[in-house]
């Protein structure tokens, strides 16, 4: 009985932490993300969060663009950010990006000091080359740490 306790427990606790974060791929996308990370994990209102996309960039040549990122709560705008394609890839692709190419991508914005803990924000983090096509699409959703 004792063993059948704990496999619910360890059950449970397994069910809950993997539904704190989860993301996916949305369209159009030319950047195909294979992995996104989150740090911290989980996010803490009143402090930055950081997104870190490892994927394959189709075949395009980047000079130039523009990132967003949306964080909804409740279905409700909250926050909204962009920044140039350029910083968020210098590293891994300084730009001009030319793919076919394995790159990661790093995206760091603050999390609002108003986010309640334990609520539930969801993610829409875009890009848009230099001739205004998006080629990147992501959606996430994760619980504010309580």
């Amino acid at each position: 009985m004792k063993s059948i306790l704990f496999l619910v427990l360890v059950f449970a606790l397994f069910s809950f932490s993997s539904s704190l974060y989860k993301w996916e791929n949305c369209e159009p996308n030319n950047f195909n993300v294979l992995n996104l990370t989150m740090s911290p994990n989980p996010p803490v209102a009143g402090k930055t969060v950081t997104f870190s996309a490892y994927g394959t960039l189709g075949d395009l040549d980047i000079t130039a663009g523009t990132w967003y990122a949306e964080a909804y709560l409740s279905g409700v705008l909250v926050q909204s950010f962009s920044g140039p394609v350029c910083s968020i890839v210098a590293g891994s692709c300084a730009c001009p990006c030319q793919g076919p190419k394995n790159t990661t991508a790093v995206l760091t914005f603050p999390v609002s000091i108003a986010t309640p803990p334990g609520s539930t924000v969801t993610t829409n983090m875009t890009a848009v080359d230099q001739l205004g096509n998006q080629f990147v699409c992501v959606n996430s959703t994760f619980t504010i740490a309580k």
